[in-house]
């Protein structure tokens, strides 16, 4: 395999992780499930149930979502008890924030 071949599929690959991790970016669903995923719970971000509503409003973080969940929320230090998140103009979530406010 040559340098310039190897050199294509990282590329690829980092592009394909861009689009992929963006595109779960339009729904809250998907950026709790994301969030869920990156904190270490990879199968609890499947299987969770997630709330379409949210639990409450806040400007300051945006919409707050509560997981139901004891496997995720389950007091540890990389437990994900809420999301609080920010919808920009573009339609994208930003600003996750972990916990609930």
């Amino acid at each position: 395999m040559g340098k310039k071949l190897k050199l294509t599929i990282i590329f690829s690959l980092i592009i394909l992780f861009i689009v992929l991790y963006y595109s779960m970016s339009f729904s809250n669903q998907l950026v709790i499930r994301r969030t869920i995923f990156f904190n270490g719970f990879p199968i609890s971000a499947i299987t969770a149930d997630i709330q379409n509503e949210p639990e409450s409003q806040d400007k300051t973080y945006g919409d707050c979502f509560v997981i139901h969940n004891p496997e995720v929320s389950n007091g540890s230090e990389k437990s994900v008890p809420g999301v609080c998140m920010k919808k920009n103009r573009f339609g994208f979530y930003y600003d996750v924030t972990i916990g609930v406010h």
